[in-house]
């Protein structure tokens, strides 16, 4: 049985059948999803106490923004890939140069953002629009 080492990635989105989505390609693409969080205060005791490697968060959940869960990977040192509806959502203050995702996107999309958030690490300017935008 082979034993593969996978980078995990914090997940927090609330629209469950995206999350579930996003669970498959980060599969696919062979990185270990963990989350999503049952709630937003899950999730920042994920984002503190996890380990984890990178974060694709929601930029705005049904209730909330995830800014606290950003600010508390941000101090881990663990760089964050916001994902928003087609560029409604842009975020606020030092997060606007963040990697950022328009929904929707394509698994290539994914794997491209993820590559790039490795390599360039927390203040990577990265904006990839949906197909046709």
């Amino acid at each position: 049985m082979e034993i593969v080492n996978r980078k995990r990635v914090f997940l927090l989105e609330d629209e469950m059948m995206l999350a579930l989505l996003l669970q498959a390609m980060l599969q696919t693409l062979e990185y270990e999803a963990v989350g999503p969080p049952a709630n937003i205060i899950d999730g920042l005791r994920l984002a503190r106490e996890e380990p984890l490697d990178l974060a694709v968060l929601d930029v705005g959940l049904a209730d909330t923004y995830t800014y606290m869960i950003a600010d508390a990977l941000r101090e881990r040192q663990i760089p964050v890939l916001f994902l928003s509806d087609s560029g409604t959502q842009t975020p606020p203050g030092d997060y606007g140069a963040s990697a950022r995702l328009d929904k929707p996107f394509e698994i290539h999309d994914l794997e491209t953002a993820l590559y790039s958030l490795q390599w360039k690490g927390l203040s990577a300017p990265l904006n990839l629009a949906p197909p046709g935008a």
